[in-house]
């Protein structure tokens, strides 16, 4: 009994050192950063002096060690559940399945580091550790993006660091709170000492060796099985774990941040069509050809065409009644009458983030409708030739060329603008005017575009330009910098609101540098005796303030689905610089951008292309947060999923994105 109670004791100065050391320092971090609660302080004081003194503890013996090795397994994983989840999820819609398997998922995650590292403690131990970081980055893209880890953001991490600076990264208190137990459930995991030695000690006969063994085979192959199911099997959809509900709550808050990046890697890829062929594709594409009828007689001229996605403009106002002391966007608001101009709203794919899929949605056509909403079609999926914009438009004599004010490799755009087409990419390293550096530390679209110019003055006049351009001034964070806009009034009330909408004035600022800007370019070009076409659109609207939401939603009965769709609307413009007979299309998701660019310019189009005009009027939105019929009436996706239209469109995209090799003849004019 005394030698039981001695395991209990600290076993020598160093350990006791350390242990002292690791309880200050979560101490330290517990009060500086804060926790919710006076019950969550008590128990956070508890587990910062009890991972200290688990360190300091003697090593257990069989008997301890097997006893906690039992509880750990009961306990543990559900509690470490909700400590994962609720630093970004009230658990208010997760569906009971979702928890059942995210807790089984991490007893598959203790096999999995047991096969890695081979020891019992090794598993749980890193097992919570590996959950600890996972939790805290999920805490940091949820905060930053408003959407939760995929699959996909493995393969955008270098991306994501070369814009992490200036972000905000201070945890919540209910993040500090988790993280104090993951490094108590690490400490306790590491503290239990079952190995075939310990075991020996108390089966004579034991054969560690061929226990082990089996163990290790049995674990793996639990581990391949149930990690091959969630990826390549419809089990998740079977347990009722999938995204039906895709416009009415983040699919984490329904099925986990755990489950979610399986949910979304299963959503992510289009299954091939039951009937599809190379030869069902052109002829399908044949048919809409022939029952399409141009609303332009055609060019007779091959306009030089700049594109312009603009880093995260927008225009607020789209989510309600507000006034500011000036105009943020007095250029952009006098297109709306501007002879030769059209003004109009795109509804895009993405919200605060993942900037690329709303330029592969205009360039390509394709849309993440028929994707998960969080998949990187640029990182994951694009990897073979496919037609865009640009390959198009050299089938019709252009020069094509890409820019941006940022490095070539962010979201892999060197690689994927190859296969696009691209003849030539023009990234921040290669700008050959003096750089230019806004606010918020990026350059400014008024830098960028006097390098558009410098390009288009030295470029081969024989053909005609093709320029993709993508700005990256107003990426967010957005801080107090002695911003000069000030909100007057919200939804009806007027006042002096301090630094209450701080982030939307600061925002607002940037967007009137984006205007100001935008004005010098299209005069320049208005000055050029070249025929012209300038077309600018927002990739995606800025994540305002929680303050700001409330206050411009408030009293006006919309439902959350109403409210989170006002956020995925942005202004697109048009300006030619001669007479181009352009047509108010209105509004539309940007998946029709390029279609409708070249119906305005009458370009040749592909099958493909003309097949989009149709479908654009019967369903305006397709877009990963809305789907939308004539009138823009919101229409349930799955109903839906089955009409002709959307499988034409669904084949037409498998065809490019996913078959071996997209059929050229109903993708090139």
């Amino acid at each position: 009994m005394k030698d039981f109670a001695r395991q209990f004791l600290p076993d020598n100065k160093i350990k006791t050192a350390f242990g002292a050391a690791l309880a200050f320092i979560m101490l330290a971090a517990m009060l500086i950063f804060g926790v919710d609660g006076t019950k969550h302080m008590i128990l956070g004081a508890g587990l910062c002096i009890g991972s200290g003194y688990l360190i300091s503890m003697r090593k257990w013996d069989i008997r301890l060690s097997f006893a906690v090795f039992l509880l750990y397994l009961i306990f543990v994983p559900q509690k470490l559940f909700y400590r994962i989840e609720l630093p970004v999820n009230t658990m208010e819609f997760l569906r009971h399945n979702a928890m059942i398997v995210a807790v089984l998922t991490i007893y598959v995650l203790y096999l999995f580091f047991f096969v890695v590292f081979q020891r019992i403690n090794l598993s749980l131990g890193i097992t919570s550790l590996f959950l600890m970081i996972f939790t805290a980055a999920e805490f940091y893209v949820f905060t930053f993006r408003g959407q939760a880890i995929s699959f996909s953001d493995l393969f955008a991490v270098r991306t994501a660091l070369m814009v992490s600076g200036e972000y905000d990264y201070h945890p919540s208190g209910e993040l500090v709170y988790s993280l104090l137990w993951f490094v108590f459930f690490a400490c306790l995991g590491f503290k239990i000492n079952l190995s075939p030695k310990t075991v020996k000690e108390v089966i004579e006969d034991y054969k560690p060796v061929p226990v082990h063994v089996a163990g290790s085979i049995i674990a793996t192959a639990i581990v391949i099985i149930f990690f091959g199911a969630m990826l390549k099997t419809p089990v998740l959809l079977k347990f009722g774990i999938n995204d039906e509900e895709w416009a009415e709550h983040n699919l984490c808050h329904l099925n986990s941040c755990l489950l979610y990046p399986f949910v979304e890697y299963r959503v992510g890829r289009i299954d091939k069509p039951r009937d599809y062929s190379e030869e069902q594709v052109i002829e399908t594409g044949r048919q809409y050809a022939e029952s399409y009828v141009s609303e332009n007689c055609g060019a007779t001229i091959r306009p030089n065409i700049i594109l312009i996605m603009n880093e995260a403009l927008s225009d607020p106002r789209v989510l309600g009644d507000f006034e500011v002391n000036e105009p943020y966007m007095p250029y952009l608001d006098s297109l709306f009458e501007k002879e030769g101009a059209i003004r109009g709203n795109l509804y895009m794919p993405v919200l605060g983030g993942l900037t690329v899929n709303s330029e592969f949605e205009a360039l390509t056509g394709n849309t993440c409708f028929f994707l998960s909403s969080s998949s990187i079609p640029y990182e994951t999926l694009i990897k073979k030739q496919m037609h865009s914009l640009a390959s198009e438009l050299k089938e019709c004599g252009y020069y094509a060329m890409a820019m941006h004010p940022n490095s070539r490799v962010a979201y892999s755009r060197d690689k994927v603008y190859n296969l696009f087409g691209f003849d030539e990419f023009v990234d921040v390293n290669d700008f050959e005017t003096p750089i230019e550096i806004g606010a918020d530390n990026y350059i400014t679209d008024a830098c960028n575009y006097k390098e558009m110019i410098a390009r288009f003055e030295k470029r081969d006049k024989d053909k005609p330009l093709f320029l993709f351009d993508v700005t990256i001034q107003n990426h967010g964070p957005y801080w107090n910098k002695g911003r000069s806009t000030r909100v007057t009034r919200v939804n009806g009330t007027s006042g002096e609101f301090d630094n209450l909408y701080c982030l939307e004035e600061t925002y607002l600022d940037s967007i009137r540098e984006s205007d100001k800007a935008f004005k010098e370019l299209v005069e320049y070009f208005e000055s050029v005796d070249e025929p012209t076409i300038i077309c600018m659109f927002g990739d995606h609207q800025a994540i305002l303030s929680d303050q700001f939401y409330e206050a411009i939603y408030a009293g006006r009965e919309l439902s959350e689905t109403e409210k989170k769709q006002l956020k995925y609307k942005v202004p697109y413009v048009m300006v030619a610089n001669y007479d181009a007979g352009l047509e108010n299309y209105g509004s539309f998701s940007a998946n029709y951008l390029g279609a409708v660019l070249l119906e305005e310019l009458g370009l040749p189009m592909s099958d493909f292309r003309e097949f989009q005009l149709q479908a654009m009027k019967e369903y305006p939105v397709m877009s990963a947060w809305q789907f939308s019929g004539a009138g823009f009436i919101s229409l349930d996706k799955k109903e839906h999923s089955d009409d002709t239209i959307i499988a034409d469109y669904r084949m037409f995209q498998y065809d490019s994105m996913f078959s071996g090799k997209e059929t050229q003849s109903v993708h090139v004019p």
